[in-house]
C-alpha cells in the first residue's frame, strides 16, 4: 500500500476492511502514520492513513462505532 500511495498526491486516506484488530496508530517507515480500529473478525474494522507532515495537525479521532470513524485536523474532516 505504501509504494502506491507514493505515487499519488494525498494528505489524509480513509480505509475500510481493514485487517488489523483492536485500536492503535503506528508511524510507517515513510514518516506517515496508520491508525485503526475495529473489533470483528474480518469485517467492519477501518483505518486512516494520515500524511506525516499533517500528523500534528490533527486534533481529534473519533470513534463512532466499529464502521464509523471520524478524524478532524486543522484542514477540516474526514468521515469513514
Amino acid at each position: 500500500m505504501e509504494n502506491a500511495l507514493q505515487k499519488n498526491k494525498w494528505d489524509l486516506m480513509g480505509l475500510s476492511e481493514v485487517r488489523r484488530a483492536g485500536e492503535n496508530h503506528a508511524k510507517r517507515k515513510n514518516d506517515d502514520y496508520f491508525y485503526h480500529f475495529g473489533e470483528t473478525k474480518g469485517q467492519n474494522r477501518i483505518g486512516f492513513c494520515v500524511r506525516g507532515d499533517i500528523w500534528n495537525e490533527v486534533y481529534e479521532i473519533k470513534r463512532i462505532n466499529e464502521g464509523i470513524g471520524l478524524i478532524k485536523t486543522d484542514y477540516g474532516m474526514k468521515w469513514i
